[in-house]
């Protein structure tokens, strides 16, 4: 039977077929590897090939940022709109790390490396171009620190929140500089250097929300009792709003 727009929510996807990996409001990436015929569209998700129906004006090599809105009896995904649609194309992004070098805790902090996720990438089936777009997203990211050895990204993702760390690591002469963004629904955006000093390893933390600031006051000294074994001698908590790099736009339908 063939499928009339009439017979498709406004605005959904519709999965023909199981989906066992997915949840309900778990946001993915879901890129179209045809013209729409009949209500009928073909699209790859994570690696496979799935039969969607829906009346979206779509066009083949489209990626689409798509938040699961239902899973029984049908799968039903929309996209994602909204202001926090930046955000959401980013833990999209994120989730996809996670897939190709798995879970923060579980996996080794090497399999982290920007090398290594690119390696991975690599690997990937043809055609699709979610990995393409993931691998130019991270080359973006690292090109704002032209100088560093090492990048690592470190994507930390729950049910309902999200978390991201990024690691620049710089040589500094003899020594390195090591830079830390760290991002979380809860403190937001914090940036932290360590350095080597005279007296051992200086860690400087900024915020640029005052809260987070105290609330990180109140815990300096149960942090620097915790980094001391590793040589940390220095921790100052500053108030400075970390500077976050102007990124390019995420490729996504609205």
């Amino acid at each position: 039977m063939l499928v009339t727009p009439t017979q498709i929510h406004p605005g959904t996807v519709v999965v023909k077929g199981d989906v066992p990996s997915l949840s309900v409001g778990r946001q993915v990436a879901v890129t179209v590897l045809s013209m729409p015929r009949n209500g009928l569209v073909l699209v790859s998700m994570f690696g496979r090939r799935f039969l969607v129906e829906t009346n979206l004006d779509l066009q083949k090599d489209q990626v689409l940022n798509l938040k699961v809105h239902a899973t029984s009896p049908k799968v039903i995904m929309k996209p994602v709109e909204g202001a926090g649609e930046a955000k959401a194309a980013l833990k999209v992004l994120d989730s996809m790390v996670e897939q190709l070098v798995g879970k923060f805790g579980n996996a080794s902090l090497e399999t982290f490396d920007l090398r290594e996720i690119l390696k991975k990438l690599l690997l990937e089936p043809q055609g699709d171009a979610a990995p393409i777009q993931l691998a130019q997203k991270l080359l973006q990211e690292f090109s704002q620190v032209p100088a560093a050895v090492a990048f690592l990204v470190v994507p930390f993702l729950e049910d309902e929140s999200r978390g991201r760390a990024q690691v620049a690591i710089e040589r500094d002469g003899q020594d390195y500089r090591i830079t830390f963004r760290v991002e979380t629904d809860t403190l937001g955006l914090i940036e932290s250097t360590a350095v080597r000093s005279a007296s051992g390893i200086a860690v400087e933390i900024r915020s640029g929300s005052e809260e987070v600031v105290e609330f990180l006051h109140s815990h300096v000294k149960e942090l620097a009792d915790s980094l001391e074994p590793l040589g940390v001698g220095i921790i100052e908590v500053v108030r400075r709003k970390p500077e976050v790099p102007v990124q390019a736009g995420v490729d996504v339908v609205v």
